[in-house]
């Protein structure tokens, strides 16, 4: 049986202009979820960027205040333009870094003299001190715990009143305002002045140059340069003395910048440096009491004049001489 073509084509016509039952209100429905799946997606990738971007500010702030402290001029910002960012609530993103609904979080330093060091770890350099019963705000806490002499805590970055910032380790930090001092075991952490009892000057003249910190690297001239020891000025030929009692483990002329340099061992991990003298008087393997003579004043290295440079460490860090010896 042959079908026509004018039957098929009426056929095809019939089918679909004839309304079926049903497909409407299922499209209807179809659309429906669509738009609330798209809305759903639409709030979930709006709550992700707002996140992202408050996480990007706290950064920069952190970047731009460490850069400020080391004596940099550069300014760090975002590398994209806020304004040019949609579906943005301006109120909750102000230059002040911070969510406003999200309350400010204060602790009290439990020690004095705790070290604020620029990242969470007693690796890195001190960069301020916390003094016992400070209120100080809670920016934000390591994921890692940590342990110093047998005490675990994360490290904390907090702010201090006059916005100067840094790491402490959280065993010092305390909810409350403290009646009782905790007695820090950071290394380099001045706790008492009797800590500087064991330490003398190395050198009985001279006038002190430049200071432990950050400071304009004076052969470079670059800003932000950390100076690990502190520099005595003095006359070529001048008695340096042992500032402690120990061994002398280093007694060369070393090629990093110190020139010729005398390294003495002491208790509890401590180590002194005499840097850039003219003459070592004594050798590897030799015990040296506090104040005998071990060499002499001169300019030898990376030095712009004759100065004692003068490190105090614990194992590889470098404190602040000043912590241990008279001013």
């Amino acid at each position: 049986m042959k079908i026509s073509k004018n039957l098929v084509k009426f056929l095809l016509c019939i089918i679909f202009l004839y309304p079926v039952s049903g497909i409407t209100g299922g499209v209807d429905d179809f659309k429906s979820s669509f738009k609330d799946n798209v809305k759903k997606q639409h709030d979930s990738d709006i709550e992700r960027k707002e996140a992202l971007l408050r996480k990007m500010r706290v950064y920069m702030d952190e970047i731009n205040k460490r850069v400020k402290r080391g004596g940099g001029k550069t300014n760090i910002d975002l590398p994209i333009d806020i304004n040019d960012v949609t579906d943005i609530d301006e109120k909750k993103h102000k230059n002040s870094f911070v969510d406003d609904k999200k309350p400010k979080v204060y602790a009290y330093v439990s020690g004095d003299g705790v070290n604020l060091r620029s990242a969470g770890s007693t690796n890195e350099n001190i960069v301020g001190k916390g003094t016992f019963g400070e209120k100080v705000e809670v920016v934000v806490q390591s994921d890692n715990m940590d342990e110093i002499d047998g005490h675990k805590s994360r490290w904390v970055l907090i702010r201090k009143e006059n916005e100067d910032e840094g790491w402490i380790f959280g065993f010092y930090l305390s909810k409350t305002k403290p009646e009782k001092k905790v007695t820090p075991d950071d290394p380099g952490t001045d706790t008492t002045a009797s800590s500087k009892s064991g330490y003398m000057v190395p050198l009985a003249s001279g006038n002190r140059s430049s200071n432990f910190g950050y400071r304009v690297d004076p052969i470079t001239k670059k800003p932000g340069a950390f100076h690990s020891g502190i520099d005595i000025a003095a006359p070529e030929g001048t008695p340096i003395v042992a500032a402690a009692t120990g061994k002398v483990t280093y007694s060369e002329f070393n090629q990093n910048g110190y020139g010729n340099l005398i390294i003495v061992t002491h208790e509890k991990d401590l180590c002194t440096y005499y840097a850039h003298q003219s003459k070592r008087l004594v050798n590897v393997g030799q015990q040296v009491n506090k104040g005998q003579l071990i060499g002499k004043v001169g300019t030898t290295g990376a030095s712009t004049g004759n100065h004692l440079h003068f490190e105090v460490r614990k194992g590889q860090t470098a404190l602040d001489p000043n912590q241990f010896i008279p001013r």
